[in-house]
């Protein structure tokens, strides 16, 4: 037994060879010192005084989940996070988490429980907008020169492969505290695919706020297409539609909160970790999306009618020229 007080269960740290990859991976520098049992560890990422931490070499000592459950409370204490958020990072080294909770306004509900066919709906779209997600950011970098006029209106067959086997890699996490809060664990791979989402959903809230659908189209290579809008609407109108069907109100004024966890690989190369958890009301944001949606269809239109009638011009020209 561990003899101090600890959310961890000895069985559920990580070995040392794990844990001290996770150090490697995530700057921590090993430091010369003369004992052949133990290997130290510093960096100076937290303060300009750095911070040491003692590991065994391996897992034949007897303390060696002591010692590393030890280690993963330093680092937690020096971050002020969850020893519980530290231990994620060692397993998840490579995947950032999409939690989402939620939430009622009415003070009188107590959500003891919420329909199995809705949040299989739910969970339903929540797959269908990482799949989205992958396929735009494919369809973006697509277009290699940042001058290109070519727009890329729909995705190769690599791209929709490549997507689903994306969200097939994806894990549904660990619930989480709150009023029922669920977790997505995505693989950060090459393409882009929380920071899309949450570039999105900041883009739908600053929309919503200012009443300026602009703001999701205008960044739409960063944020949402028009088939993104299109799946968190369909999110949206689940809500509603659960709202609805509740004949005891326990259910009406329904939001959702979205909030996101950083992969340390994450963290280190970008400022996504800024993002603040925000809360999206379904009655608010479904008609600033359609909106959204609609303008992002009509430009579609354009641009592809533009392309159509270069390529075709292009194409005269070659055949006379041939």
């Amino acid at each position: 037994m561990f003899e101090f007080n600890t959310k961890i269960l000895p069985e559920s740290l990580p070995d040392v060879s794990l844990f001290t990859k996770y150090l490697s991976n995530t700057g921590w520098k090993k430091i010369e010192q003369d004992n052949p049992n133990i290997v130290t560890y510093g960096t100076l990422q937290y303060n300009k005084k750095g911070l040491l931490i003692d590991v065994p070499v391996d897992d034949s000592f007897s303390d060696s989940n002591f010692a590393v459950l030890r280690a993963i409370q330093r680092i937690a204490n020096v971050r002020s996070v969850d020893e519980t958020d530290i231990l994620n990072e060692v397993f998840l080294y490579d995947y950032d988490i999409l939690q989402q909770r939620f939430i009622t306004t009415n003070k009188k509900s107590r959500m003891y429980g919420i329909p199995l066919n809705f949040m299989t709906s739910f969970l339903n779209s929540t797959y269908d907008m990482i799949q989205k997600t992958v396929q735009m950011d494919f369809m973006v970098k697509d277009q290699v020169e940042p001058n290109n006029t070519n727009y890329v209106l729909m995705p190769s067959d690599h791209a929709v492969k490549y997507s689903k086997k994306i969200a097939e890699n994806c894990l549904f996490g660990h619930t989480f505290r709150g009023s029922f809060g669920i977790s997505v664990d995505i693989p950060n791979q090459v393409r882009r695919v929380t920071e899309r989402i949450a570039i999105g959903i900041k883009d739908v809230v600053d929309a919503t706020l200012h009443g300026e659908r602009s703001i999701i189209v205008k960044n739409y290579r960063n944020g949402f297409n028009a088939d993104l809008c299109r799946s968190l609407i369909s999110i949206m109108e689940s809500i509603m539609e659960i709202a609805k069907s509740d004949t005891d109100s326990e259910f009406n004024n329904l939001e959702v909160e979205y909030s996101f966890k950083w992969s340390p690989i994450s963290r280190l190369n970008s400022t996504y970790s800024l993002f603040e958890p925000v809360i999206l009301s379904p009655k608010k944001v479904i008609p600033i999306l359609k909106a959204a949606e609609q303008e992002l269809i009509y430009l579609n239109q354009v641009k592809q009618t533009t392309t159509t009638k270069q390529f075709t011009a292009d194409y005269a020209m070659c055949t006379v020229e041939e």
